[in-house]
């Protein structure tokens, strides 16, 4: 055994993040020139993508090192791990449009007779966008690392808090170069990525790791929840506006609500969040 892989096989997830990280920033770092940030520049767009598969190629290579090419299969078979309550397809597709149109209400972008009356709207549109615009960018190359990788890994020494707090918090810094992006950033600001947007990722990652535990582990639920997420806020911006709404107010109750929801889960499932199925 050579001293590099004795090292990998030593400090799993510190070498999981940290490659995951130096590939993304790496093939992220010429899109970070005020030439290259500009909507519509192919290379750019296609360095931004390929950039967002840092986490999977780290997990499968970090896989490979420790299992072989049975644990990559392994790995890879758990994205597409369908056989799993219906229910949890359910929570994938409309948990998150159920909680937006909440926050749209409760930030007063929309009455709530004009929020039931773009139900129909959501919930029909919703799943068609997660799985022909949304489901590969983002969700397939991150869940791979950081569900189907790095949580069980921490989840086998720490519990469920723990873990996705830490999970969640190196989730959000890994976007950290995305700052400098304006397709990227919308309107977060500087002080909204170091404050609240790490607070939502935390909150998020509590909702996928009771997910994760209620799948026995389904990458393909994390997948379809991931691309729900974003989904939603994509239409939701088209549907009521957002961007033109106070960043601090829609930051600020969207990670209230998201903290909601982990209560909500907390007094039903139990604070272990293991009871999930």
């Amino acid at each position: 055994m050579t001293r590099l892989k004795a090292f990998l096989l030593r400090h799993q997830l510190l070498s999981f993040f940290g490659l995951a990280y130096a590939i993304s920033w790496a093939l992220w770092a010429p899109v970070l020139t005020e030439r290259l940030s500009v909507r519509g520049t192919w290379y750019a767009t296609l360095l931004l993508f390929v950039g967002g598969f840092g986490p999977f190629l780290s997990a499968l290579l970090l896989t490979y090192v420790e299992l072989g090419f049975s644990g990559v299969k392994s790995i890879l078979g758990r994205l597409v791990l369908w056989r799993v309550s219906f229910g949890w397809y359910l929570v994938a597709f409309y948990g998150f449009p159920i909680y937006g149109l909440l926050a749209t209400v409760l930030i007063g972008v929309s009455s709530p007779i004009s929020t039931f009356s773009a139900l129909q709207t959501v919930f029909l549109v919703l799943p068609l966008s997660i799985g022909t615009r949304f489901l590969v960018a983002g969700p397939l190359g991150e869940e791979l690392g950081w569900r189907g990788y790095a949580l069980p890994r921490l989840l086998a020494t720490s519990n469920a808090w723990v873990a996705s707090a830490v999970l969640g918090c190196l989730w959000a810094f890994w976007h950290t170069p995305l700052m400098l992006v304006p397709d990227w950033r919308g309107t977060v600001t500087v002080n909204l990525f170091f404050t609240i947007y790490p607070l939502s990722l935390v909150a998020l990652t509590l909702i996928f790791t009771w997910t994760y535990l209620g799948t026995g582990g389904s990458l393909l639920i994390a997948m379809l929840l991931h691309a729900s997420y974003n989904a939603t806020l994509y239409l939701f911006d088209e549907l009521f506006g957002l961007g033109q709404v106070d960043a601090w107010t829609t930051n600020a109750v969207s990670a209230a609500m998201l903290w909601v929801a982990v209560l909500v889960l907390v007094i039903v499932r139990g604070s272990s969040l293991r009871s999930g199925g």
